[in-house]
């Protein structure tokens, strides 16, 4: 019995260990979903995450059903804006039916009434649904950061 007892104790500190390392400090974790319903990824400074969102576009001019992305920038704890508000954001992304590389330059587009709204960045229209795989970069502050997606 005192063995079963010490093989439990020795086996739930081994998981406590490794269950108390942070996202932060694993930048290629994938934790999903994040407060809008999309993937997140750590910034490579750990100062926060962002968050990838693919939305529908409403109304698309060529009628072909078309797609933009959505970058969040969130704080450390995933539920606030990161501060202060990056600038100079930058998607170089591809997606699996498009694979050559694209850098496209998001637009702020803040969301009112959104805690984590006020650092939302989005793409112009693309004809890709899936999620991209690349990087999103930005200057926030003085820094320059960035996520792999």
């Amino acid at each position: 019995m005192p063995l079963i007892r010490t093989t439990t104790l020795i086996f739930a500190s081994i998981l406590a260990t490794g269950c108390s390392q942070s996202a932060l400090d694993n930048p290629s974790s994938r934790l999903d979903p994040g407060p809008h319903r999309g993937a997140i990824r750590a910034i490579d400074d750990k100062s926060g995450f962002v968050e990838v969102v693919t939305e529908p576009v409403r109304d698309a001019p060529s009628g072909s059903p078309k797609f933009r992305v959505a970058v969040y920038f969130l704080g450390r704890d995933q539920t606030s804006t990161l501060k202060p508000v990056p600038t100079d954001v930058v998607l170089q992304a591809s997606w699996a039916d498009a694979p050559a590389p694209r850098t496209i330059e998001m637009t702020a587009e803040p969301a009112s009434g959104d805690p984590t709204g006020a650092a939302k960045f989005v793409s112009p229209p693309v004809e890709h649904k899936g999620a991209p795989k690349g990087t999103v970069s930005a200057k926030v502050g003085d820094r320059a950061v960035s996520a792999s997606l």
